[in-house]
């Protein structure tokens, strides 16, 4: 099982970083920035989870506090990149909220049944997430109609906790890693996509200042004229 949280731990990284990467520099992609971080978040709780189970102290306090701050934060810019993806803003309210929530799920003492009302609660959060973003993505592409609907198999991939509780654990972490890789793989596709679309706009407004500039402008190599605009023909 170990080898499960591990390559869960390994993917996560990878796809996390490769989101922040796209996103360098350009505050348009906003949206990928959220969920690379959140993707990078995510990979804690699989540490932490790891730690925690053992129960060796100080490991089992310290993965405790791995899984929470990773639940939370990736909550949170998961649901500040999907919101900012459909062109929307989460308020600061429902933020705090959302953050509440999840910690005080996590440190209800239920025993036996912790894994399985996590589950539980995990359900409903990527089920109404997932729903919004279907609802706020439905109008714009194919790629990104996509997320919502992939929220909420996540989501139900919280079933495998809750009827089967530690004996879920390792088809949950594998279908969580293939929903999580499928989900990051739109986020990045859409901001390749989007910085595609502000370079071959800013390209046609360059073209149309310098077509209709009263001022010559001309680009050579050195030796030959590549382009000269109406005021020099």
């Amino acid at each position: 099982m170990t080898y499960l949280y591990l390559l869960n731990f390994a993917m996560y990284q990878v796809i996390g970083l490769a989101l922040l990467l796209v996103c360098r520099g350009n505050r348009n992609q906003m949206f990928a920035r959220n969920m690379g971080c959140s993707t990078l978040c995510a990979s804690l709780v699989s540490v932490g989870y790891l730690m925690y189970s053992g129960g060796r102290p100080p490991f089992d306090a310290l993965g405790m506090a791995l899984l929470a701050a990773g639940s939370v934060l990736n909550l949170l810019f998961l649901s500040y990149g999907v919101v900012q993806l459909a062109g929307r803003e989460l308020p600061r309210s429902a933020a705090v909220g959302m953050g509440l929530i999840t910690i005080a799920v996590l440190l209800v003492p239920l025993g036996e049944q912790q894994l399985p009302f996590w589950g539980l609660c995990n359900v409903g959060m990527f089920m109404i997430l997932g729903a919004a973003a279907t609802r706020w993505l439905w109008r714009t592409d194919a790629r990104e109609r996509l997320v919502g609907p992939l929220l909420m198999l996540l989501g139900l991939n919280q079933l495998w906790l809750i009827f089967w509780g530690e004996a879920g654990l390792g088809p949950h972490i594998f279908c969580a890693t293939v929903l999580r890789v499928a989900i990051s793989v739109v986020f990045l596709l859409s901001a390749l996509h989007r910085a595609n679309g502000e370079a071959r706009k800013l390209a046609t407004r360059f073209q149309m200042l310098t077509e209709h500039s009263v001022q010559g402008v001309v680009v050579t190599d050195g030796a030959n004229i590549l382009y000269a605009n109406p005021a020099l023909r």
